[in-house]
């Protein structure tokens, strides 16, 4: 997008985005438009407890510990912007 050199080729663009891309370019305008900050979380802090997962339903541990993570850096007025 940041390559275009005209109104129309912008267009061409947006209206090929794929369905997901576009998703997340909404949420982004959405967020700077109503005055939402970028907040980072990193993935390398995260630290689970749980340090084998020897069966399937081992997953479910590690997830909520992932999903405690999140919701514990979430802030109002903020968007979480997860790096590695």
């Amino acid at each position: 997008m940041l390559e275009t050199r005209s109104d129309d080729e912008l267009v061409d663009v947006l209206t090929t985005l794929p369905a997901k891309e576009l998703k997340t370019l909404a949420k982004l305008l959405t967020a700077v438009v109503g005055d939402k900050h970028p907040k980072a979380v990193s993935v390398a802090e995260f630290v689970p407890q749980t340090e084998f997962i020897w069966e399937a339903k081992d997953i479910d541990a590690v997830v909520t510990e992932f999903r405690d993570y999140i919701e514990k850096a979430w802030e109002e007025g903020c968007y979480l912007k997860i790096e590695k």
